[in-house]
């Protein structure tokens, strides 16, 4: 007797809106339909998404208010249809109140991205109230501008951070001493009760000049990290995502000073970039909406083997993709035929898997060779040296 087979059920759609929404409409794409607005539309991007609109950036990469009539003809017909925001959003805007009427368990995040938009308020409060270290901050620049840092409010990825010694007068300035150490990141996932502890990750860089080098420009996980410093970061989670009230997926950014201290340096209160580094990064993502929208935290976090790592590649010379254009399949972020890259865009990223860090980098390294090969030499460096907490490979 033959079975007639059924159609499947269509997964339910969901609504991303972020600066690239490549990394979290893939980790969508497990359980949910996902729609997606950014400012890049990447041929992976338009791949994975059900349906897709490219909006304007602002300066900076920010979303301005524009980007509601996009959120409302996407959302139209589905009625309480879920909406991630990813990055562009920290400038913390009134017109991000709208998006509550869309889905209001978007307010968790509407609500901290406000509050952190003045990030040095909330360092004094964290210090002060939870006895959380954090740099020497101040609004106003120091008598002696030496081993400080200019850095604007409400902004994200780093390309607002310069030395200070130099550095133009900006509205929304406040200034950070230098802390000398390894620069980590950590991702957690956050209900109204408890906190979990995700991921732990060292940054990588691969631009060593001082006024490009504190650009976000990659990661590779840690998952070997000592269990003495995954402690102090798990304590450190906790006591950030209790005081802020955060909820669902969120990402610190810190340094693991000469000192030993731990010392936290910026707050995403949404799914980081390094999400695009773990190999459950689908049940992470179904987490996040879970504990936004019914304050439940879904999440087992796996044992994980092996290293993983991603590059973002800044365009060093002008070009335009040409038609037909094949990228490695190792590339991710890829802009489609005809897009127009400018010096210091985002050109792609670039991701590998290995046993160490070592043998990572140097995976990333032949890449780029290959990326600079296919394109014009003057794309990307001849000769890459990326840095892993100290450690320089060259290429």
């Amino acid at each position: 007797m033959s079975t007639v087979p059924q159609p499947l059920e269509p997964l339910p759609p969901i609504l991303i809106v972020s600066r690239s929404a490549r990394m979290l409409a893939e980790a969508a794409s497990g359980s949910w339909s996902p729609r997606v607005i950014d400012m890049f539309a990447d041929e992976d991007t338009r791949a994975v998404a059900d349906r897709w609109r490219a909006t304007v950036p602002m300066d900076s990469f920010m979303f301005s208010g524009a980007v509601i009539g996009e959120v409302e003809e996407l959302s139209a017909g589905v009625p309480r249809m879920p909406i991630v925001l990813g990055s562009g959003f920290e400038s913390g805007q009134d017109w991000l109140d709208q998006l509550r009427h869309y889905d209001p368990t978007v307010s968790h995040v509407i609500n901290a991205s406000k509050r952190l938009s003045d990030l040095p308020a909330v360092l004094a409060s964290l210090q002060s109230d939870v006895g959380v270290c954090v740099p020497e901050t101040r609004c106003t620049p120091p008598v002696d501008c030496r081993g400080w840092l200019r850095k604007l409010c409400g902004e994200s990825g780093g390309f607002h951070v310069v030395p200070a010694l130099g550095a133009d007068a900006k509205s929304r300035a406040y200034f950070q001493r230098h802390v000398r150490g390894s620069s980590l990141s950590a991702i957690f996932l956050a209900s109204s009760r408890r906190t979990e502890f995700v991921a732990l990750n060292r940054h990588l860089t691969w631009q060593q000049d001082q006024w490009r080098g504190y650009h976000y420009q990659g990661a590779v996980t840690w998952h070997s990290a000592p269990a003495p410093l995954v402690g102090q970061v798990r304590a450190l989670g906790s006591a950030v995502g209790a005081a802020l009230g955060l909820r669902g997926m969120f990402g610190l950014d810190f340094v693991l000073a000469e000192s030993g201290s731990l010392m936290l340096i910026d707050i995403n209160p949404r799914p980081p970039a390094t999400l695009d580094l773990l190999v459950d990064r689908s049940p992470a993502f179904d987490a996040h909406v879970a504990a936004c929208a019914l304050d439940m935290l879904l999440y087992s976090r796996p044992e994980r083997t092996g290293e993983c790592a991603h590059l973002i590649l800044y365009a060093q010379a002008q070009w335009q993709v040409p038609e037909d254009f094949a990228w490695p399949e190792s590339v991710h972020d890829r802009p489609s035929a005809g897009t127009h890259i400018e010096v210091g865009d985002p050109l792609c990223s670039i991701r590998a898997h290995a046993a160490t860090p070592t043998a990572i980098c140097r995976k990333l390294v032949s890449l780029v060779r290959r990326i600079r090969a296919l394109t014009v030499p003057a794309l990307l460096p001849e000769n890459m040296k990326i840095t892993l907490v100290g450690d320089a490979i060259d290429g």
